[in-house]
């Protein structure tokens, strides 16, 4: 699939290179996480449209290149190695994930190319033997650590349980979670595990309830996250915990397939609230989301896509015409700062780790309400 809008310019792309610039993207666009692959990659395109609608940057207009890798690391894999190679693009942007981005990794660190903005916390993305990772969000570690300053030091909880996937993503969310607790004098009150694509949650509802915790952490997919919240709020033991979720569920989608039952659920999120039009960064993104047609998708997903097009934008545009993957990197790291307009990003020489914010969210009366 391929969206006008990119940069490109190395090998036998050079004659294309005098009219665009080629992006690639591997993401999720069909199977459980469509549609929150779908967002992610509209975010993108509407950053890299708006540049285009002005006329582009240095003249050349921005091209994204999409691959659908529906959730799975060995497509994840085959499609970077086609959007390196073959489609010869200057970067790629992250896609969704753990599993498929640290397949990207692997790919655009062996061939040297950036790789901006991967939607996932995973430690691994973090390790800083990766040159060529852009990350635009803090580790999942910050998350749990977010949590536990809102639910032990200013809520006084201690009785804290965590429902998790079974993947690599969710174990090391509890692990963040039970050193976040153990700093505090805590451990976990209970756990409750459900398998990776999967929402059978009747054995951690089970595990969980034993313990009748005060709050419930919950790191799964926005499937499995929904599953559990409905099932807990009909559970006599867990019907007055405090449910939270981490930035890996779709808030919109989990909320609105609650219904009711998502009064109360606390959210942590990454990127700014999409409804706070203090911010000219939330006001131009509407903008332009309204703009490609992709009005129906504005939501932090979407907002974590076009923060990182922003970024390349901005980059690019203190670049020569016709940029190495190289220069890209060095000119990210000369510039340092970086206002979008109301979410700063700073970056240094060997430091590509461009925020360590975590907002939380509470949705109360059918609309998302900042916590502080």
């Amino acid at each position: 699939m391929s969206v006008p809008l990119a940069l490109s310019g190395r090998g036998a792309a050079k004659e294309a290179a005098a009219t665009e610039v080629r992006f690639g993207q591997a993401v999720s666009l069909a199977g459980p996480y469509d549609e929150q692959g779908r967002a992610l990659s509209a975010g993108v395109r509407a950053a890299l449209d708006r540049r285009n609608r002005l006329g582009g940057i240095h003249g050349l207009r921005l091209v994204l290149e999409t691959r659908n890798d529906a959730y799975h690391p060995g497509r994840a894999t085959e499609a970077a190695r086609d959007l390196i190679g073959a489609q010869d693009v200057l970067l790629m942007f992250g896609g969704l994930g753990a599993p498929s981005n640290r397949s990207v990794a692997r790919e655009t660190e062996a061939a040297g190319v950036p790789l901006v903005g991967p939607a996932s916390g995973a430690s691994y993305l973090y390790r800083p033997d990766l040159q060529n990772v852009v990350r635009l969000r803090p580790d999942c570690g910050a998350e749990m650590e977010r949590l536990a300053q809102w639910l032990v030091d200013r809520r006084g909880l201690t009785e804290i349980a965590c429902f998790y996937e079974t993947n690599d993503y969710g174990r090391m969310c509890r692990t963040a979670l039970e050193q976040a607790l153990r700093v505090r004098g805590l451990t976990l009150a209970a756990e409750g595990k459900v398998q990776r694509n999967t929402a059978s949650v009747i054995e951690a509802l089970a595990s969980i309830g034993d313990a009748e915790p005060e709050a419930i952490v919950m790191v799964a997919s926005s499937r499995a996250t929904t599953a559990f919240a409905r099932s807990a709020r009909r559970t006599i033991r867990l019907q007055d915990a405090l449910l939270c979720a981490d930035s890996s569920a779709d808030a919109e989608m989990v909320t609105a397939r609650l219904g009711r039952d998502a009064d109360g659920v606390v959210f942590t999120r990454v990127v700014p609230l999409p409804t706070d039009e203090s911010l000219e960064l939330v006001r131009r993104f509407r903008r332009d989301m309204q703009s490609l047609g992709e009005e129906e998708r504005i939501g932090w997903v979407a907002l974590e896509g076009y923060v990182a097009g922003e970024l390349v934008c901005q980059v690019l545009e203190s670049t020569d015409p016709d940029p190495s993957r190289a220069e890209f990197l060095d000119t990210l790291e000369q510039i340092g700062t970086f206002d979008l307009g109301g979410l700063p990003l700073r970056f240094g020489a060997g430091d590509h780790d461009g925020s360590d914010a975590v907002h939380l969210v509470e949705f109360r009366g059918g609309e998302f309400r900042p916590l502080h």
